[in-house]
């Protein structure tokens, strides 16, 4: 009798839903600190993105993590301002983990080798792209 392999799939499906999951829980315990910068129980996090810390300059998903903090303390206005998908992707992203969920529990094909998948992603980098060019831009 042979050993049960889990696709890599299947793995890679688990592994996004863990971090999807992460990135929501967290942002019901981060509030923000002096600045807008990111803090947790009084600890400032800096500004979130790893790329304006390091570069100073904003990447296309500048604002996505204060978007999801300032969703999940119920600013729905604050959370466009800091960026327009960042609500998007907070409802994606429990799609995304419910969608994982039912693969698992019917035994169906992993949620990233879906088509779906391919498009939805694709789409969110080129919104993305397109959201942190008019803020380039726009100012």
């Amino acid at each position: 009798q042979g050993e049960r392999v889990v696709p890599r799939g299947k793995i890679l499906d688990l592994f996004l839903a863990a971090f999807m999951s992460a990135l929501l829980a967290s942002s019901l315990v981060v509030d923000f600190g002096p600045g807008e910068d990111l803090s947790v129980a009084g600890t400032d996090l800096g500004p979130g993105c790893l790329s304006r810390r390091l570069t100073g300059m904003e990447c296309p998903f500048c604002g996505i993590s204060h978007s999801l903090v300032a969703l999940a303390d119920g600013d729905i206005t604050a959370s466009f301002a800091y960026h327009p998908l960042g609500p998007v992707m907070a409802l994606l992203y429990l799609a995304f983990i419910t969608a994982v969920a039912a693969t698992i529990r019917r035994r169906t094909d992993p949620v990233i080798e879906s088509r779906a998948f391919s498009v939805l992603c694709g789409s969110l980098v080129v919104a993305s792209l397109v959201v942190w060019g008019a803020r380039t831009v726009l100012g």
